[in-house]
């Protein structure tokens, strides 16, 4: 027997993170879909982001012993839970399922086998295709063939939208999300894929539904107004990490991010925006840009910067 099958054989623990927060009406569905796993050697840890619906009564109605309830003090946001979460598994492996997501019956035992299969080649990260649950269409783009991804595919924004991710626990020692950052997830990502092999597999374990109210992709303007020094935070910490690297790998997709880090700035009250705005125009010159360095006095004016931010979402998701 190889030590692969006796591993395999051995059922290693897996953790499976469920963030939430007000989802009370959805988060059965999730949490049965883990509970109907093939593979059940897993603890579930459902982290409470602040509920202040029923939440709670919910998730202690289902009684099974692998699932343990934590419920925090205030909302931090899914970032906060899914570090909570991070800092509270026991299991070899771990993944994340949405609250008003779920995963298919056999996800957790495709993705284990293939871990451990693949763990001599140095794969600790495996992506698995997500399906929409209305359009029946995959929601993740830019890869389709099995086979290792390239860290550059990542960071160059080759690969887009979403993928359902499994990884070995031990990657996450000393990583966390930082939790200041708006939709920030992809900074943590691609430091984790420095530190690991990442493998694609084109196989459909997870189903997606659309968010319920608004969607990080396009929030609504009183949310736009609370977390626009967030936004461009997140912007300029994502080229503090990687600002060099894309620069060599695609210089096009630098200029991009340096002209939505500086419009977020403009919009934020900072006039480093203008100099970040002009200097992307040097490495790719762009209408759009150009236009919003044209008028970004303009919008210095709170109420048109909120409104234009708004609309900035609007355009980047059509």
């Amino acid at each position: 027997m190889t030590s692969n099958e006796q591993t395999i054989n051995t059922k290693p623990l897996i953790s499976v993170i469920i963030p939430t927060y007000n989802r009370a009406h959805l988060i059965t569905r999730a949490i049965n879909s883990v509970l109907i796993q093939t593979y059940q050697n897993f603890e579930l840890l459902i982290i409470d982001d602040g509920s202040i619906d029923n939440t709670e009564s919910i998730v202690k109605s289902i009684k099974d012993p692998r699932i343990f309830y934590y419920k925090e003090k205030e909302n931090k946001g899914v970032l906060s839970a899914l570090n909570r979460g991070f800092e509270l598994i026991k299991g070899e492996y771990v993944c994340s399922v949405d609250s008003d997501d779920e995963i298919l019956p056999d996800a957790l035992q495709i993705a284990v086998e293939k871990l451990i299969n693949l763990s001599p080649l140095g794969v600790g990260f495996l992506r698995f295709d997500c399906i929409d649950a209305e359009s029946k269409k995959l929601s993740g783009s830019g890869i389709s063939r099995e086979g290792f991804v390239p860290y550059e595919d990542c960071l160059c924004e080759k690969i887009q939208g979403d993928h359902w991710f499994i990884l070995a626990s031990e990657l996450i020692k000393g990583q966390r999300f930082n939790e200041k950052l708006y939709a920030g997830e992809i900074i943590l990502w691609l430091k984790l894929h420095k530190m690991t092999k990442v493998y694609y597999v084109p196989r459909v374990l997870c189903k997606t539904y659309r968010r319920h109210g608004e969607r990080i992709c396009n929030p609504s303007i009183l949310t736009l107004k609370k977390n626009i020094p967030n936004i461009a935070l997140t912007r300029e910490v994502f080229l503090q990490e990687f600002g060099e690297q894309l620069k060599l790998c695609c210089p096009i997709n630098y200029a991009k991010r340096l002209a939505g880090m500086g419009f977020w700035q403009i919009i934020n009250g900072k006039s480093a925006g203008i100099i970040a705005l002009c200097k992307s125009l040097k490495y790719h010159f762009s209408i759009k840009t150009f236009f919003v360095l044209l008028f970004s006095p303009f919008l210095f004016s709170k109420r048109i910067a909120i409104f234009t931010a708004h609309k900035y979402f609007e355009f980047q998701n059509k």
